[in-house]
């Protein structure tokens, strides 16, 4: 007792103390959600770099503090903690023994530690929240639509209307991409792909059918005739495809789905032709992103061939630059007779090469973690198709359409690092199959025998 003031117990106070926060933790995660689409903001020229380009950063940075501080208290430390501190151990392993086998050059140790801090941050808030994220609901979607929205105003406000305030210089959009539209983000590419995985994951949270179609529909406008990217449209052309070709039904309806299935990803296929062979072409004339993607993507195979365990985010940078030359060697010799590199070189160029990795997470991977990253990412998506194929056939497609275009993204355009929609695809993919179990029960029992 302090001046006549009776004090509580000492559990109480813990008990208190480790009350998990639902609805702050609720509120941070879908606060993350809503600010995705601003991607290229001033924060990214502060200390935090890129690690701050995304205002997403802030609630998604503590949401996964105080989710772990909540579980900490609660003793509820279980896989998704234990396997994120396990792959941490390894890239500092594979880092360390990274710095060993390849020649760092004239890039100084305190640059490479930087990479390393920033990476492994960034893989923190990338793959942490997938397992801790709050079950997709009503609130959930909610966020969604309104991340869709914001979206679709960035686009409206500044490659259709061009309005000064919104656009570069500016806090919400620091400067201009090469590439348009762009909406609130810094590249065309990584801008469509936003737009395309909320329709998406707007579709699979749909109750009705209908409005599962409406989003689907937008995102096929939307990539195939106004964003002009040819990454999101080849990964969605291909992802319809395969949503239906691997769907996992059975029997006459199931091969005749599959089949109206792949009419309709060859037609699809048919009508973005013409125009996806006139960009290549104009890429391959006057710029070189599709060449640089290509030699910076195939740098990790000779990587992972003589540094079979990874090389780590340590070495991470010094790697692209040995395995670069020979791979552009290669590429022009048996690929691209006429491939530039002037995108590549500017990287090289840069005196902090800050903007330099593979442009393809699971090519990044397959360099940083070797072959066992590379193992550990097919079990994880084989883990995740399995639990689609058996959730209810009404909406599997839906959930194949998201999980395949998520995967063929991240294969050959896509660095997911820092760009926490994927982190919310993953999460969807991950909880939403149990979801539509729990459902599926609570009708099977309301259902008179």
């Amino acid at each position: 007792m302090l001046l006549g003031v009776p004090q509580k117990p000492d559990n109480e106070a813990r008990r208190a103390l480790k009350e998990k926060p639902y609805w702050l933790l609720s509120f941070l995660f879908f606060l993350a959600i809503i600010l995705v689409p601003f991607q290229n903001t001033a924060l990214s020229q502060t200390p935090l770099r890129y690690l701050g380009a995304s205002l997403s950063f802030v609630p998604i940075t503590f949401f996964c503090l105080f989710s772990f501080l909540s579980r900490l208290l609660n003793r509820r430390i279980g896989s998704p903690e234990k396997w994120l501190a396990g792959l941490l151990l390894y890239s500092v392993v594979a880092s360390v023994w990274g710095l060993i086998a390849i020649d760092a050059g004239a890039i100084k140790t305190s640059f490479l530690a930087v990479k390393f801090l920033t990476n492994t941050a960034l893989n923190i808030l990338l793959i942490y929240p997938i397992f801790v994220a709050p079950t997709p609901n009503k609130t959930f979607r909610r966020a969604i639509s309104l991340s869709f929205f914001l979206a679709v105003i960035g686009y409206v406000l500044i490659d259709v209307l061009s309005i000064p305030f919104f656009g570069a210089p500016s806090f919400l959009k620091i400067t201009w991409g090469t590439t348009f539209p762009s909406g609130f983000s810094l590249e065309q590419s990584t801008f469509a792909a936003t737009v395309c995985l909320l329709s998406l994951i707007s579709a699979v949270l749909a109750q009705r059918r209908i409005t599962r179609w409406f989003y689907i529909s937008i995102a096929l406008v939307f990539v195939t005739i106004l964003s002009a990217s040819k990454g999101t449209t080849l990964c969605l052309v291909l992802a319809f495809g395969f949503s239906f070709l691997f769907s996992g039904r059975k029997g006459k309806g199931g091969f005749t789905l599959k089949l109206l299935g792949l009419c309709f990803a060859a037609f699809l296929s048919f009508f973005v032709y013409d125009q996806m062979a006139e960009r290549f072409q104009s890429d391959l004339d006057s710029s070189s992103s599709s060449s640089t993607r290509s030699i910076l993507i195939l740098t990790s195979i000779p990587s992972v061939i003589e540094n079979p365990l990874g090389v780590g985010y340590a070495n991470y940078i010094p790697a692209i630059m040995v395995y670069t030359q020979p791979v552009t060697k290669w590429v022009r010799e048996n690929l691209i007779s006429n491939a530039t590199t002037r995108e590549l070189e500017s990287y090289f160029a840069q005196e902090d090469k800050m903007a330099l990795n593979i442009k393809a997470q699971f090519f990044e991977y397959l360099m940083v973690f070797g072959i066992p990253g590379l193992f550990l990412l097919i079990k994880f998506h084989l883990y995740l198709y399995k639990r689609i194929v058996c959730i209810h056939e009404s909406n599997r497609e839906t959930y194949l359409l998201l999980f395949w275009f998520v995967v063929f993204s991240l294969s050959s355009y896509i660095s997911a690092l820092g760009l926490y929609l994927y982190t919310v695809a993953y999460a969807v993919l991950l909880k939403g199959p149990s979801l539509y179990a729990q459902e599926s029960n609570k009708n099977h029992k309301s259902t008179p025998m």
